[in-house]
């Protein structure tokens, strides 16, 4: 993932996930931030705005996105958090573990996420293989 810092302090408290209706990529990112909206408390949630209006006509439906136009570049997905600008997840995976990761202390519920490694782990000795490493 590629993350470009924007500096203004208005920045920092936005988490926004700008998408348009034309992009494949778009729509698995909408989809999987809406699961994980619904384990988000309500200040904490990714807001996501439809930017397809603007992308196709320059048609400016929301004040944020004129806010954030600049750091388009006429692609989408665009995602917001905290003043970063990330861009380019190559799988499915490695973006709801990005994120996953991201918002894991903000979850309602205990979600699992497969792409951290969270458990205890000890090495145990073994006859055969001299030893093993076991994790709980």
């Amino acid at each position: 993932m590629e993350n470009k810092e924007i500096f203004t302090p208005s920045f920092l408290r936005d988490i926004i996930l700008f998408v348009v209706d034309s992009c494949k990529y778009c729509r698995l990112y909408r989809e999987f931030v809406g699961k994980m909206n619904m384990n988000l408390p309500l200040d904490k949630q990714i807001e996501v705005i439809d930017c397809s209006d603007y992308y196709d006509y320059g048609i400016i439906r929301d004040p944020r996105i004129r806010k954030y136009a600049k750091y388009f570049d006429g692609n989408f997905p665009v995602f917001v958090f905290h003043g970063y600008r990330l861009d380019g997840a190559n799988t499915r995976v490695e973006l709801e573990s990005f994120l996953k990761a991201l918002f894991l202390p903000h979850f309602i519920l205990e979600v699992e996420n497969e792409g951290l490694f969270v458990k205890d782990c000890e090495w145990i000795k073994n006859k055969v293989f001299g030893r093993t490493l076991v994790c709980n």
